[in-house]
């Protein structure tokens, strides 16, 4: 999914079509039970490293590691010590919701995307599915592996049509100057 790179950015990932596209359970012959599958984010280390950075004092390069939490609603958060929250993952009924807070740095400044993704082994979406009658399978993906984020920056531009617009004009007094 895509986000901008402006304060409170949000995209939504439909969890069950990409496990359903991606064929990771065989229901087999019994088929699945309608609305039985069920999902979880696990943060594999409070705290942990999460791959992505802050962006520094200036605004210009790479700051603080942004560390990951399970907060209070089991929601994903990723933070830095001392920057406050950047950004939000959390499941939404079958979607996985990417809330972006503050700018997220990354390495290729002057292009308008860029593709980030989280460490490996840090969080991972658990699924798991019923069958027709009954029986379940349990899966997990690692989202470090799985999941990209694709910053949309506000990189700034020039009005090409606005160049016509442009002018400079002068106005000089010349009394008072010698030889006038």
């Amino acid at each position: 999914g895509l986000v901008n790179d402006e304060v409170d950015s949000s995209d939504r990932v439909d969890v069950r079509a990409a496990i359903n596209n991606a064929g990771l359970i065989n229901y087999g012959a019994d088929g699945k039970q309608d609305g039985s599958l069920t999902l979880s984010l696990t943060l594999n280390t409070e705290g942990a490293a999460s791959g992505l950075f802050a962006l520094d004092a200036d605004s210009t390069g790479q700051g603080d590691p942004i560390l990951l939490r399970t907060g209070d609603d089991g929601e994903i958060v990723g933070y830095t010590a001392d920057g406050g929250d950047y950004f939000t993952l959390e499941l939404d009924g079958d979607e996985l919701v990417f809330t972006q807070l503050q700018a997220i740095w990354h390495a290729d400044a002057g292009t308008d995307t860029q593709t980030l993704s989280l460490a490996d082994g840090v969080l991972t979406l658990g699924f798991t599915g019923t069958d027709g009658d009954g029986d379940t399978v349990s899966g997990a993906v690692d989202l470090g592996q799985a999941a990209t984020f694709t910053i949309v920056d506000d990189v700034p531009t020039v009005d090409e049509g606005a160049l016509g617009e442009f002018s400079l004009a002068f106005s000089v007094n010349e009394a008072g100057l010698v030889n006038d």
